[in-house]
């Protein structure tokens, strides 16, 4: 019996040391290419669309065995190819132009079994897993008005394959009416007015983001830049984003209650989607999409202060788009659009 207990003492043990020495090793790779990684995500993500750049940017690195810990800002640029200035002027511009939308610490948990990947039900091996939760200090009163908890909270992970996992979670927040001018910090930090329900997203990527799966899905979401009236809501919206099966492309479906935004900000004039549902797919060798789109009733609400136009409802709209690649190398395509009723005023 006690010889035993000695083996499967030495049996643990020797895991043990073993589970050490790979988790520090990790810990070296991580180490030695966080840099190449930071890069190339940033190239991917300023490929990817036109409208910023990303500067990811760290500092405070200590590592660990079992972890890391360093300081992380995240930061996006405007893309201005029109600024016609000279060097350090647009340099500066950019500067006052960006914006912060990460700043804090961060631990770097190391694999190839983290603790907080596996309670998250990731039981793959994993090269590096993050979990992140708003702390109290970046803004208290968003602390509490999302119930004494963190209104953020993201778990990122890395696997040996390069696979990326992102999860963005956020709790049901009210910030409106009477709370829009008395939670200062809150609505700074917000920038506007907020009521939303409990949302996530979950994002998944190989590593060239040649592949990449999105979900979404959140019952409740209205932004205010003011007291009275949302710029956009969102009611029962949800989205689903994965390769084509020849991975040449997307195919994405959008499904949402209520669509509701401003037109301008220089107006109260209003569009209403209700029961949308897009259906569509993006081929990457031509930005032209096929697409399916259902609508059970547009209404647009011109604003009466401004405007003595009459107010317009589509009822029952059904657009369909089809494009296609041609042997000259050119887009052809057809759009088809049918409604039951156009109603004026």
């Amino acid at each position: 019996m006690i010889k035993k207990s000695i083996i499967t003492t030495a049996i643990i043990a020797v895991l043990g040391s073993g589970y050490i020495g790979a988790s520090w090793h990790t810990g070296n790779m991580i180490e030695a290419n966080i840099d190449n990684k930071i890069q190339q995500i940033t190239k991917q993500v300023d490929n990817y669309q036109n409208l910023f750049n990303v500067v990811i940017e760290y500092s405070d690195y200590q590592k660990a065995i079992f972890s890391t810990q360093l300081h992380l800002t995240i930061k996006l640029v405007p893309k201005d190819t029109d600024l016609q200035l000279e060097q350090d002027k647009n340099q500066a511009e950019k500067k006052q132009a960006e914006t912060t939308i990460f700043n804090d610490e961060i631990t770097i948990h190391h694999g190839p079994f983290p603790m907080v990947a596996l309670a998250e039900g990731k039981f793959t091996p994993q090269i590096a897993w993050i979990n992140y939760a708003m702390p109290e200090k970046s803004a208290p009163e968003l602390w509490k008005l999302a119930g004494n908890q963190s209104f953020i909270t993201a778990n990122m992970g890395i696997s040996y394959h390069e696979y990326l996992t992102i999860k963005l979670t956020n709790k049901a927040l009210k910030l409106t009416d009477s709370a829009f001018t008395s939670h200062f910090d809150a609505n700074y930090f917000i920038h506007g007015g907020l009521d939303v329900s409990d949302g996530n997203v979950i994002i998944e990527s190989n590593e060239d983001f040649s592949s990449i799966v999105a979900k979404a899905n959140i019952d409740k979401f209205s932004y205010y830049d003011n007291p009275k009236e949302p710029i956009i809501t969102l009611n029962k919206f949800n989205l689903l984003a994965e390769p084509r099966p020849e991975k040449k492309g997307v195919n994405y479906t959008i499904n949402a209650n209520k669509i509701a935004f401003l037109i301008d900000e220089y107006s109260a004039s209003r569009l209403t989607l209700d029961n949308l549902t897009y259906q569509g797919s993006l081929n990457n060798k031509y930005q032209a999409p096929n697409a399916h789109v259902t609508i059970d009733k547009i209404t647009f609400e011109p604003d009466i202060n401004q405007f003595n136009d009459s107010s317009i409802m589509i009822e029952k709209l059904t657009i369909a788009e089809e494009n296609t690649l041609s042997t000259a190398n050119t887009i052809d395509g057809w759009l088809k659009v049918d409604a039951q009723s156009v109603l004026f005023g």
